[in-house]
């Protein structure tokens, strides 16, 4: 009875999930989308799957808006980690890139809480509408720390690189951005990295008018990228709030968030106000 028992929950698992599977491909066509909708293996097929007529990808100055902007220039609970190490970094380093920066909003928000000299470099590297209207903003608070560039070659050689909510929408190897750099830098602060155990799928994300490609990558492959280059684990963290499970593809589980700091092998220590651990700190 046991074993028909156990068979029986199996069956129920399965036909639970598999109305699941159909519930959710009929919420891909109905009105009122999901916030995350579809499932494909690559950028490219994600960006044609959006409809006629409807904004696709980020490079659009509709999500560039002042209101925008105003609502991303703000500390969140995830933000923390990449705080207390931009705290013990800021004062080994005379620049910073921030890779998908959008309009320079961590640095708007950062700014009133960090130790950030007036001479300090904070390159945001973007998309050129982002950089087009982050350059007007910046003119317009007076915000001389705050500079813009649109490819990775052209910015300044710099020990400190931050990534935070980058690699959903980067489509590639998060190693192929850095090799375009001029030089790699000592240390990587990247968080809201989505990644799964499994292969990596893109989805499209609903963002103010816009459907944007939206890319969960596979753990060990992305560790794997990185560490290539010469990196290691300093501290991982995880961030809860942000794990998602695409409505309409249910059968692919949730997705987790982490964030990452790494430091190149035989990089500085950040300062003295750090003391070394026997091992990456790992925060859950």
């Amino acid at each position: 009875m046991s074993g028909n028992g156990t068979g029986l929950k199996r069956v129920a698992r399965q036909v639970a999930l598999a109305g699941r599977v159909i519930a959710g491909r009929i919420y891909n066509w109905l009105p009122t989308e999901p916030y995350l909708k579809g499932a494909y293996p690559t950028y490219e097929a994600a960006m044609a799957s959006q409809r006629k007529g409807r904004l696709a990808g980020y490079d659009h100055p509709e999500l560039m808006t002042a209101e925008h902007v105003e609502l991303m220039s703000v500390i969140l609970s995830w933000d923390y980690a990449i705080l207390f190490w931009l705290d013990r970094l800021l004062p080994r380093v005379d620049r910073l890139i921030d890779a998908g920066g959008h309009v320079g909003t961590k640095y708007r928000a950062f700014r009133h809480v960090l130790d950030i000299p007036p001479n300090f470099e904070w390159i945001v590297l973007e998309i050129p509408s982002a950089v087009e209207q982050g350059r007007l903003l910046a003119r317009r608070d007076g915000l001389n720390s705050l500079q813009f560039e649109t490819e990775a070659s052209a910015t300044p050689p710099a020990d400190l690189l931050l990534a935070s909510g980058l690699l959903q929408y980067y489509p590639d190897a998060f190693s192929k951005l850095l090799r375009q750099l001029p030089k790699l830098p000592s240390h990587l602060l990247v968080n809201k990295v989505a990644l799964r155990d499994a292969r990596p799928v893109f989805t499209m994300q609903r963002i103010g008018p816009a459907r944007v490609p939206y890319q969960i990558r596979n753990r060990q492959a992305f560790l794997a990228d990185v560490l290539s280059l010469g990196y290691e684990i300093v501290h991982e963290w995880d961030i809860p709030q942000l794990a998602h499970t695409i409505p309409t593809h249910p059968e692919l589980g949730a997705s987790h968030s982490a964030g990452f700091y790494f430091r190149r092998t035989g990089a500085p220590a950040p300062g003295a106000r750090f003391r070394e651990s026997a091992g990456p700190i790992r925060v859950d």
